[in-house]
């Protein structure tokens, strides 16, 4: 039904104008105050009811009044579509929120299970070759009796210890231990610095790997500078335990780094604890994870200078040319191909 079905009676029946106007005005005034918080569905039947009744508006006014009424529920229906809309976004977004968290716990949780299981099988592979070394070394009666002869490297007589270690792989060169921490690791050698980055001692597939020697270095005339490299894990296992290291106070406590060969058993004090990063190809820095050898006095006190430029802080403790360094290199977050190195001097052979 029109707005204009609602005016006057009749058009051929005389009216006063200007009392119909009146009527109509105050109508309006009342309606307006009466609606003035109702909801949609309210404005709805007050609309309707005013159309289908004939004759309740006489006016143009009334015309006019009801035409906003209609305008007013127009808007609020576009509104209501416009939150309903804006509620199924905001609901679609929660529930999509919720599905990943779900998905980011599944898989946080899969990953602390799947990481437990592979510490917990690498240890249980570690333990028991301690429990071959322990052996080992329980059973030697006397001085003489720390060495045994095989025919490996150079021919020298290695550790007792380490013989039935060796003769499971032969690519075990030596222990490494920093003690009162969880570095307590065989350690290995071979012609490439990726095979034992996830490979276990027992040659198995390993995500963790296992602690090894740079394939440039030679363990057996030992250069000036031996590179051990190992995971750095989050349960502190392998190398993980080294960012204690950034802790001054923790080097405190650990100041000391056994490492042995196959040949002879030492201790290192160490001097330096370091951040750096892997350098581009055509950067001219110095690179800690390059340096083997000092061609003399000058070029060693340069190495050592340069490490220093990298140090976290001072330990206090310095290195001379003729010093035999070990330096152990892992990975750190701290810039992208970031690098946490500590190097130590031997103090102590045998």
């Amino acid at each position: 039904m029109e707005e204009r079905d609602v005016l006057k009676e009749s058009d051929n029946k005389p009216d006063n104008n200007g009392d119909a106007l009146a009527r109509d005005e105050q109508k309006i005034t009342m309606l307006r105050e009466s609606l003035k918080s109702a909801d949609t569905d309210l404005l709805v039947e007050t609309y309707e009811m005013i159309v289908k009744k004939k004759r309740f508006f006489e006016t143009e006014a009334g015309a006019s009044y009801i035409n906003e009424l209609k305008q007013e529920i127009q808007v609020r229906n576009m509104l209501s579509k416009m939150d309903r809309k804006k509620e199924m976004i905001i609901a679609t977004v929660m529930i999509a929120v919720a599905v990943i968290c779900i998905i980011g716990a599944v898989r946080y949780g899969y990953n602390i299970f799947h990481e437990q299981y592979v510490y917990k099988e690498s240890q249980e592979e570690i333990d028991n070759l301690k429990v071959m070394l322990d052996i080992d070394e329980s059973s030697a009666a006397s001085e003489d009796d720390v060495y045994v002869s095989l025919d490996i490297g150079v021919g020298k007589k290695i550790l007792k210890k380490y013989r039935k270690i060796y003769e499971k792989n032969h690519d075990f060169i030596g222990w490494l231990t920093i003690p009162g921490t969880q570095l307590d690791y065989p350690v290995m050698h071979t012609g490439n610095n990726t095979y034992y980055l996830t490979h276990g001692f027992d040659r198995g597939k390993s995500e963790i790997g296992i602690p090894f020697l740079d394939m440039r270095n030679n363990w057996e005339n030992p250069d000036d500078n031996l590179i051990i490299y190992g995971h750095n894990l989050k349960n502190g296992n392998m190398f993980g335990c080294l960012k204690n290291y950034l802790d001054k106070d923790y080097y405190d406590k650990h100041p000391v780094i056994q490492f042995d060969t196959l040949y002879e058993k030492a201790q290192y004090e160490i001097i330096i604890v370091g951040l750096s990063r892997v350098a581009n190809t055509n950067e001219d820095v110095f690179r800690y994870y390059e340096f083997f050898n000092a061609e003399s006095g000058q070029d060693f006190k340069h190495a050592i200078r340069e490490m220093k430029k990298l140090e976290r802080y001072s330990t206090g403790k310095k290195a001379k040319w003729g010093d035999k360094l070990i330096t152990l290199s892992t990975c750190n977050d701290f810039v992208d191909n970031g690098r946490l190195f500590v190097v130590a001097r031997k103090v102590i052979t045998g």
